[in-house]
Protein backbone atom coordinates (compact mmCIF):
# COMPACT_ATOMS: atom_id res chain seq x y z
CA UNK A 1 0.00 0.00 0.00
CA UNK A 2 1.14 3.70 -0.82
CA UNK A 3 1.20 6.14 1.75
CA UNK A 4 0.85 9.32 0.22
CA UNK A 5 1.23 12.50 1.84
CA UNK A 6 -1.57 15.81 2.28
CA UNK A 7 0.39 17.49 -0.86
CA UNK A 8 -0.84 14.40 -2.85
CA UNK A 9 -4.27 13.83 -1.47
CA UNK A 10 -5.64 16.32 -4.00
CA UNK A 11 -4.64 14.58 -6.93
CA UNK A 12 -6.56 11.45 -5.38
CA UNK A 13 -10.17 9.90 -6.37
CA UNK A 14 -12.37 7.31 -4.58
CA UNK A 15 -12.88 4.20 -6.34
CA UNK A 16 -15.54 2.30 -6.96
CA UNK A 17 -14.23 -0.41 -4.37
CA UNK A 18 -13.37 2.57 -2.06
CA UNK A 19 -9.74 2.44 -2.30
CA UNK A 20 -7.99 5.85 -2.91
CA UNK A 21 -6.26 5.51 -6.21
CA UNK A 22 -4.06 8.25 -7.80
CA UNK A 23 -6.95 10.64 -10.18
CA UNK A 24 -4.73 9.74 -13.74
CA UNK A 25 -5.34 6.26 -12.46
CA UNK A 26 -8.90 5.93 -12.18
CA UNK A 27 -9.56 8.76 -15.08
CA UNK A 28 -8.16 6.28 -17.26
CA UNK A 29 -9.84 3.47 -15.64
CA UNK A 30 -13.44 5.20 -16.14
CA UNK A 31 -12.14 6.21 -19.75
CA UNK A 32 -12.03 2.69 -20.44
CA UNK A 33 -15.23 1.37 -19.28
CA UNK A 34 -16.82 4.85 -20.78
CA UNK A 35 -15.25 3.35 -24.23
CA UNK A 36 -17.00 0.03 -23.70
CA UNK A 37 -20.11 1.03 -22.71
CA UNK A 38 -20.55 3.81 -25.70
CA UNK A 39 -19.18 0.48 -28.07
CA UNK A 40 -21.82 -1.40 -26.32
CA UNK A 41 -24.50 0.53 -26.94
CA UNK A 42 -23.62 1.79 -30.63
CA UNK A 43 -23.36 -2.02 -31.59
CA UNK A 44 -26.67 -2.44 -29.70
CA UNK A 45 -28.47 0.43 -31.71
CA UNK A 46 -26.90 -0.92 -35.56
CA UNK A 47 -28.41 -4.19 -34.54
CA UNK A 48 -31.67 -2.76 -33.67
CA UNK A 49 -31.63 -0.98 -36.65
CA UNK A 50 -30.63 -4.07 -38.83
CA UNK A 51 -33.47 -5.62 -37.14
CA UNK A 52 -35.80 -3.30 -37.91
CA UNK A 53 -34.59 -3.08 -41.51
CA UNK A 54 -35.18 -6.81 -41.65
CA UNK A 55 -39.01 -6.35 -40.45
CA UNK A 56 -39.87 -3.42 -43.00
CA UNK A 57 -40.29 -1.02 -40.43
CA UNK A 58 -37.63 1.19 -41.08
CA UNK A 59 -39.34 3.40 -43.99
CA UNK A 60 -42.52 3.15 -41.84
CA UNK A 61 -41.17 4.55 -38.92
CA UNK A 62 -39.24 7.38 -41.15
CA UNK A 63 -42.65 7.95 -43.19
CA UNK A 64 -44.06 8.77 -39.68
CA UNK A 65 -41.32 10.99 -38.68
CA UNK A 66 -41.56 13.01 -41.84
CA UNK A 67 -45.16 13.00 -41.40
CA UNK A 68 -45.32 14.63 -38.04
CA UNK A 69 -42.32 16.80 -38.74
CA UNK A 70 -44.49 18.24 -41.51
CA UNK A 71 -47.38 19.06 -39.29
CA UNK A 72 -45.58 20.47 -37.13
CA UNK A 73 -43.61 23.07 -39.71
CA UNK A 74 -47.18 23.99 -40.79
CA UNK A 75 -48.81 24.35 -37.49
CA UNK A 76 -45.69 26.40 -36.82
CA UNK A 77 -45.81 28.90 -39.65
CA UNK A 78 -49.80 29.15 -39.03
CA UNK A 79 -49.16 30.13 -35.69
CA UNK A 80 -47.03 32.58 -36.47
CA UNK A 81 -48.90 33.63 -39.36
CA UNK A 82 -52.19 34.63 -37.16
CA UNK A 83 -49.60 36.25 -34.37
CA UNK A 84 -48.44 38.76 -37.16
CA UNK A 85 -52.02 39.36 -38.42
CA UNK A 86 -52.85 39.72 -34.86
CA UNK A 87 -50.36 42.60 -33.90
CA UNK A 88 -51.17 44.45 -37.56
CA UNK A 89 -55.35 44.08 -36.72
CA UNK A 90 -56.01 42.40 -39.13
Amino acid sequence: MNRYTTKHFWRMAESEQGEWVRYEDYKEETDILRMGRDSYRELYREEQVSKWEEMGLAEHLRDRIYGLSVVLVVTYVVIVAELIGWSFGL
